[in-house]
């Protein structure tokens, strides 16, 4: 576990909770089933405080989840990694209303319907590239083999970056995501900023027709950003557009080669898979959104002091049994209009989650076209990590040539 911190005078002891989010109890086992540990505590009260990584509060009633990831009154965004770090902030996830508005409303146009249809023949094509190299080979190591690259490859282009520079960037976003250690977070984030750095510059040289450039000709309030404000949007938008998309594939794919019925399911209705994808996405929510409190907050009896944080789980609340029944099942007659959090709610709900839903649908029915029949590798463990940020570390399949 992370370092013990020494616990506020103004928590209760008997909402202290022996918890650390980057080790969750079975969190490796199943990296969303590990988040509701905390709401087996929900007798003890709405919020219970786990005294690691700099101590905060967890919700622990899924009814309050999105309440509190709407609240932009109670609740900030200029802090959202456990533990703080210093440094600037990345906007617009980091900035609250209503500076927030403006800074989301230049990056919405990078990822907008019109936008993603003229991507979609691209993605398509690059996956098949993908899947036709891989199906006479028999197995693969998914995560490195496809999971990094599909939607790596896409994101490089949209932002108009080195395909070859994927694995690398990759791995620094794993780091800043994933990884207990501040100094192992601003590592990773100093060489995430320097890299975009060059970037802007040689976009500020010579102008090209990709999200870089897009942002570097942006307006805020009718002047130019600022090249702070540059690289900091550009950074968030390397550290959110590069490792999310291919985790939530890859759980995708874990649970396919788990369950050949529902596999089969999904390969019979590849011309309709609007439920299917809302399903896929309830079940494996990535992110946990972390706020900070802006000012003392009562809650349910329990008193936030300014400046602690809490962390607002959207696995706990995709997973609640009184929200969706059976929700550790996938069922994809499940009706899907009922909300889930997996892109979060509110002001500050992923800008990017159009073009995660078409990558999977595209993942699913090009994987599905040719390689119809896999499952887990008996020979290698499969090895998961339940954290602020969920993950499949190590993943591969095999399937009959024949």
């Amino acid at each position: 576990m992370s370092k013990l911190d020494e616990i506020p005078a103004h928590v209760p002891p008997e909402l202290v909770v022996d918890i650390d989010v980057y080790a969750l109890p079975a969190g490796d086992i199943d990296a969303q089933l590990g988040w509701r540990t905390f709401a087996e505590h929900a007798d003890k009260g709405p919020l219970v405080y786990s005294p690691y990584n700099g101590g905060h509060w967890v919700v622990t009633v899924p009814e309050d989840i999105p309440r509190f990831q709407r609240d932009n009154k109670n609740f900030g965004n200029k802090v959202i990694t456990l533990p703080d770090r210093p440094g600037p902030r990345l906007v617009p996830l980091e900035a609250d209303p209503p500076n927030h508005a403006a800074y989301r409303r230049n990056v919405l146009p990078i990822f907008a319907p019109g936008r993603l249809k003229q991507l979609e023949p691209g993605i398509r094509a690059l996956t098949v590239e993908l899947v036709e190299g891989l199906q006479p080979k028999g197995g693969c190591d998914f995560i490195s083999d496809f999971a990094l690259k599909l939607p790596i490859i896409v994101f490089l282009q949209i932002m108009g970056l080195p395909q070859h520079d994927g694995t690398h960037l990759n791995s620094l976003v794993d780091t800043f995501a994933r990884s207990p250690d501040v100094n192992m977070k601003m590592q990773a984030l100093g060489e995430m900023s320097a890299y975009v750095d060059s970037a802007i510059k040689e976009r500020l040289r010579e102008p090209r027709d990709d999200a870089i450039t897009h942002i570097t000709q942006a307006q805020i309030d009718g002047r130019p950003y600022t090249h702070e404000e540059m690289l900091s949007t550009l950074t968030l938008l390397a550290l959110g557009g590069l490792d999310s998309v291919a985790m939530h594939i890859s759980f995708i794919a874990l649970y396919l080669a788990r369950h050949p019925e529902q596999r089969a399911y999904v390969r019979d209705h590849l011309d309709d898979l609007g439920l299917v994808i809302v399903e896929f996405a309830r079940r494996f929510p990535i992110a946990q959104m972390m706020r900070q409190v802006l000012h003392d907050y009562e809650h349910g009896g329990v008193t936030m002091k300014e400046g602690d944080m809490v962390a607002i789980p959207a696995a706990l609340y995709n997973l609640d049994e009184a929200i969706f029944g059976n929700a550790a099942d996938v069922d994809f007659s499940r009706p899907g209009g009922k909300l889930h959090l997996t892109f979060g709610t509110g002001p500050h709900a992923c800008v990017g989650s159009g073009l995660a839903r078409l990558e999977v649908v595209i993942f699913l029915q090009e994987w599905l076209s040719r390689i119809p029949d896999f499952q887990v590798d008996p020979a290698v463990p499969v090895k998961c990590r339940s954290a602020v940020t969920n993950a499949v570390d190590q993943l591969s399949l095999i399937w009959p040539t024949a």
